[in-house]
């Protein structure tokens, strides 16, 4: 199963980066503002925060594998639709619908697998992460050939649809030659001690800002690069740069973590992800901003798991509930960053809002310079 959770999370990945790629196409299709078409973004992060909160609850009722099965096939479902809408208030819909199943996967598996003995956790988390940076790279450099070939933006979500189909097939084959774990009780008593600890607020602001900041530069940068007049077909392949850079840096990560606390390599990232996103705010030549878009992607590689392998240290007792709450802080930042910027970027210019997402990568840098170097004792 843990093999297959790889699987699943790269998946997961390919189909976050579907509606960056496609919203240069809706925006001409559908006549979009900017603000407008943020809303796609800000109804999936939306989805994924709901699906990030309920996960706990519904999992007091149903096994995780049940749960991810589910999940699956909401987005095989919703994916299968996204072509067939002709408005785009029903395109909203299916993507705030689409990311309760994405949501799921998403906190459904990093649960999973930090719920191992913790000597298979660390690395098995870095690899699944990993996995999710292999799919986000692959997915936009496959999907960008599609229409080299004569196939619409709908091809994206069709190819992604019939990919959720085939893992729900694997999966349910998975289970019933697995023993399941029996639906969980949570424990409200270890949240509400974690919630009282400062340093835990402050893995949790860390986590929102890295992911407001990931999800909105995935989000943006095809129309980023659209307005430096890179064609809309290759636009895309901003995206499979940045992911490129995120998968080399994961990969990479699995090996100094060994060597390295999780903090001096977290703010290393952080402060390097400041200043080249700094960089590429006045950057002209579009091969010098590529390249920074793949020191971007290298750079924000490693933040996430290594912010869950931090708050694993530090709080050893209550790792799964750590674990959930930071997905949820997640899931509150890829609402919120995608819509900022899509702001920023309507009244001011993209370039600006970048900026002054930078300067909140050097915020994080701050703060998780201030958290403490051993285990937490309540």
């Amino acid at each position: 199963m843990q093999q297959l959770s790889y699987l699943g999370f790269g998946i997961l990945g390919l189909t976050s980066t579907i509606h960056g790629m496609a919203l240069p196409f809706l925006i001409e299709e559908f006549a979009l503002t900017l603000s407008a078409a943020g809303l796609l973004l800000f109804a999936n992060s939306f989805g994924y925060l709901v699906a990030s909160v309920a996960f706990p609850f519904l999992q007091n009722r149903r096994t995780s594998g049940w749960l991810l099965s589910l999940a699956f096939l909401i987005v095989t479902a919703t994916y299968g639709l996204f072509p067939l809408s002709p408005w785009w208030i029903f395109m909203i819909i299916l993507g705030f619908v689409a990311s309760l199943g994405t949501g799921t996967i998403d906190v459904g598996f990093n649960t999973l697998i930090s719920s191992l003995e913790p000597k298979i956790a660390q690395p098995a988390l870095n690899w699944l992460h990993f996995s999710y940076g292999i799919g986000a790279l692959i997915g936009p450099a496959f999907l960008s050939r599609l229409l080299k070939l004569g196939f619409s933006w709908r091809s994206f979500y069709i190819s992604s649809s019939l990919l959720a189909l085939l893992f729900v097939a694997l999966w349910r084959v998975n289970l019933k030659n697995t023993p399941q774990e029996k639906p969980t009780t949570n424990s409200w008593g270890n949240a509400r001690a974690l919630y009282k600890q400062v340093v835990f607020w402050m893995l949790l602001i860390s986590i929102f800002i890295y992911v407001a900041v990931e999800v909105a530069l995935v989000g943006w940068v095809p129309t980023l690069l659209t307005s430096l007049g890179v064609p809309a077909v290759n636009a895309s392949l901003g995206i499979s740069v940045i992911w490129l850079g995120i998968a080399l840096g994961r990969a990479l990560c699995t090996q100094v973590v060994k060597r390295l606390a999780p903090k001096p390599l977290l703010i290393l990232l952080t402060s390097s992800t400041s200043v080249a996103m700094l960089i590429l705010v006045f950057s002209k030549p579009l091969w010098l901003v590529f390249a920074i878009l793949l020191l971007v992607g290298l750079f924000l590689s490693a933040i996430f798991p290594l912010i869950m392998l931090q708050s694993a240290f530090l709080f050893p007792q209550f790792v799964a509930e750590s674990t959930s709450s930071l997905v949820i802080a997640g899931s509150f930042g890829a609402m919120v960053g995608p819509a900022f910027l899509g702001l920023i970027g309507q009244y001011i210019s993209l370039q600006a809002g970048v900026a002054v997402l930078a300067g909140f990568m050097l915020m994080s840098t701050l703060i998780i310079a201030a958290v403490p170097q051993e285990p937490v004792h309540f």
